[in-house]
């Protein structure tokens, strides 16, 4: 329990500062009026912002290395690779391995803890939108309609008809998860061209 009377930082043992990546949060300096106790909650609200900012770089960062991996492999299989030289095609294979192996060396582990029931929350939603990405690839008329009750489903003020079972999975998932849904949602409105429709129907 913070004790909100004394405040002992221990100053004489270490530095009354935390270190963090690009700042150096002071213990002391953000509010001297506040009492010890104060000041220590209000710190660990700073770093807990921190923390969130943390992870979403390291979710950016893991994105990009995918980009990265998905952009090398596929350059491998460019046609252009056919109008060049034997020479020329075996350097740029070379140099195209090199950079994929450097580019593996990079390994960014960002976990989401989860409770059971969280865990049995997301596999239902993985099972429904598996099911309904091979909707989606049929590129039907229906399917489109099918889309935007999913993607109202992730939205907090849906703009049209939403999918209850995918929505009462959907909020029993960690809001980490809920978030990487909405966006894989939103990408495949995007792609699909229904957006343009506002999904009101």
């Amino acid at each position: 329990m913070i004790d909100r009377g004394q405040c002992h930082t221990g100053r004489h043992d270490r530095p009354n500062t935390m270190a963090i990546p690009g700042e150096v949060v002071d213990l002391e300096s953000s509010n001297n009026k506040l009492n010890c106790g104060e000041r220590l909650l209000t710190l660990l609200d700073e770093v807990e912002k921190r923390v969130e900012l943390l992870r979403e770089q390291a979710t950016a960062l893991d994105n990009e290395k995918r980009i990265l991996l998905t952009t090398l492999n596929e350059v491998q299989q460019s046609p252009d690779l056919l109008k060049i030289s034997h020479a020329e095609k075996e350097e740029f294979h070379v140099n195209a391995e090199r950079l994929i192996c450097r580019c593996l060396t990079v390994d960014i582990v960002i976990s989401t803890p989860r409770t059971t029931s969280q865990e049995q929350a997301l596999e239902r939603v993985t099972s429904m939108m598996k099911d309904l990405e091979k909707k989606v690839a049929q590129d039907r008329e229906d399917t489109k309609k099918l889309l935007c009750t999913f993607h109202n489903a992730c939205l907090p003020e849906p703009c049209g008809p939403i999918n209850q079972k995918f929505q009462s999975a959907l909020i029993e998932c960690t809001a980490d998860d809920q978030k990487k849904i909405r966006k894989k949602m939103e990408l495949w409105v995007k792609a699909s061209g229904t957006a343009e429709t506002n999904c009101d129907s």
